[in-house]
């Protein structure tokens, strides 16, 4: 049997990817493998989300079809072993390239039995999340009612169209869909759901959840940095690098200062309180969307219900946070990270030259604000 976990991303899939790589012998131990061939380095299946996307890797060109080939080849040994695959790249939203992907792995898997593996989750904490992600890596400039706005139309949230294709090519009695939703999940856990689903009842060592959120203020400073950052043609002209790399390079910066911020509030004693991001009309609307896909979807998958949100409405909300809105002890201890001249010094030139802009406007902020 190969369980095929396709997604979606920040739907768990870290979590999933990351206990399975952290207890892979515990894993085998129970009869299941988590594959080395096909993860490139990473702790999920990219390199066969590239077969499934029918797209050249940038890399290893020519090591990708010889680490599938042998992949294939390992899953066919008829020794009562099951895989586990996963991968977020192959649960797309738009029906066609969800079934591009789905038909991809199908030929590439052949007539080995299969169990499809999807977990959603409500789409306000859904939009939140993908928010918190695209602006910790520095590729998100709007604040949380531009982000919903340009980037959260129903299509590109929903999940219904996306999924039909995996029911239609894989059977629908071999989909195991599940929302994130405490109620529907074995124990109220995703990983204790996850060894449901693979029908593994050994008992598995605790596992710390990664990729988690940095916390509100940190992802508006970050937004800030990101907003002084060049772009297009000044960009390549200044780093010298193409897109890709400064991208890269962005990013591993953006989660550089998160670990550092995260240990400068740490030492200082401080905890950011939560604020509500999403206005109420824009996170009723999503939630609304998301109770209509499960009724659609509950009526595509007989036999198991998917409960419908139970998530109390938020109140009333104001303009979207910002950086302005970080209280003034929680700004210092960020700031003081990023005046450090070393830290400066090893920037890249314009991400040092967006940071410098920041602590400008920080300094003019609290100068006025001293008078």
């Amino acid at each position: 049997m190969i369980h095929l976990h396709v997604g979606l991303g920040k739907c768990g899939s870290s979590s999933i990817q990351h206990f399975a790589t952290q207890q892979a012998e515990a894993l085998r131990a129970a009869g299941l493998v988590y594959p080395l061939l096909g993860k490139g380095g990473a702790a999920h299946h990219m390199e066969l989300g590239i077969v499934a996307r029918q797209a050249r890797p940038r890399r290893r060109a020519a090591s990708v079809p010889v680490a599938m080939a042998a992949l294939r080849d390992a899953m066919q040994v008829p020794d009562g072993t099951s895989y586990l695959l996963s991968s977020e790249s192959f649960l797309k939203h738009d029906a066609a390239r969800s079934r591009r992907n789905a038909e991809a792995l199908r030929d590439f898997l052949g007539t080995a039995p299969v169990r499809v593996l999807i977990y959603f989750r409500e789409y306000p904490a859904w939009v939140e999340s993908i928010y918190a992600q695209k602006t910790k890596r520095g590729e998100n400039i709007l604040d949380m009612d531009g982000f919903i706005a340009h980037r959260c139309r129903p299509e590109t949230v929903s999940v219904v169209e996306g999924v039909k294709p995996w029911l239609e090519i894989f059977g629908a009695e071999n989909i195991r869909l599940r929302s994130l939703h405490r109620d529907d999940l074995v124990g109220g856990d995703l990983i204790l759901d996850l060894l449901a689903a693979m029908d593994i009842r050994t008992p598995m060592a605790p596992f710390k959840r990664v990729n988690e959120s940095p916390p509100w203020t940190f992802l508006e400073l970050a937004r800030q940095i990101a907003a002084g950052l060049p772009a297009g043609d000044a960009a390549e002209e200044e780093e010298a690098l193409a897109e890709r790399g400064r991208e890269a390079t962005t990013r591993q910066w953006m989660q550089r200062l998160a670990v550092r911020c995260g240990l400068a509030l740490e030492a200082a004693g401080l905890e950011p309180a939560r604020v509500q991001y999403m206005s109420r009309a824009d996170w009723c609307a999503l939630r609304d969307l998301y109770n209509r896909d499960v009724d659609a979807l509950n009526a595509l998958l007989p036999g198991h219900v998917i409960p419908s949100s139970t998530t109390p409405e938020p109140p009333e909300r104001g303009s979207a946070p910002s950086w302005r809105d970080v209280p003034e002890e929680i700004g210092e201890a960020y700031l003081g990270v990023l005046a450090k001249p070393a830290l400066l010094r090893a920037m890249p030139a314009s991400f040092a030259a967006a940071v410098r802009s920041v602590l400008k406007t920080a300094r003019r902020r609290a100068r006025r604000a001293a008078a």
